[in-house]
């Protein structure tokens, strides 16, 4: 968290309001929140579920005294832009596809094309070397529940373009 330590809450807070109340880094995980009371892990929360799908998911289960909130490390974060509603960093996880980024990212705009760049990070433990660190590649977009992706990947959705359609007729017609 941005504050970390003992905070003073409200006796009826829920996990989501302890949170705003002490922040997070922009390390912090906001998909593997763990609520851990007397050593037992209670429930952990995914606050995309809140955010993308406005599903509740943590105001039925209050903090009491004496909880931890176990805030970890992001493991695999990547990067859209281009021609998707909400352009950012996105956290994913492991059985999380590039479809599944397009609707973290508010979907694509009318002016997006099938066509997607996939700039991807080979893992560490996968190179060969550095010098085939990056694998840049355009992919469909009906590819895209089939593409994981890596810790570091940076995805563009392109435009349609601008390709004119008008027809000038000119002189004694």
């Amino acid at each position: 968290t941005a504050s970390p330590g003992i905070s003073l809450i409200h006796p009826f807070s829920d996990v989501f309001t302890a949170l705003i109340h002490s922040g997070i880094e922009l390390s912090g995980s906001l998909r593997k929140i763990q609520l851990i009371r007397e050593g037992n892990l209670i429930d952990t929360f995914d606050f995309y579920s809140f955010f993308v799908d406005g599903k509740d998911i943590f105001s039925s289960t209050r903090i009491l005294d004496g909880d931890v909130i176990h805030i970890p490390t992001v493991s695999k974060r990547v990067q859209i832009e281009g021609e998707v509603v909400h352009p950012f960093y996105f956290e994913m996880l492991e059985n999380e596809s590039l479809s599944d980024l397009i609707k973290y990212s508010g979907s694509q705009t009318a002016q997006a094309s099938t066509k997607i760049i996939l700039d991807s990070i080979v893992p560490v433990n996968k190179r060969s070397s550095d010098d085939h660190a990056r694998i840049k590649q355009i992919i469909n977009l009906e590819e895209a529940a089939n593409i994981n992706l890596n810790d570091g990947d940076y995805i563009k959705i392109t435009s349609i373009g601008n390709v004119k359609r008008d027809v000038t007729v000119m002189g004694r017609v």
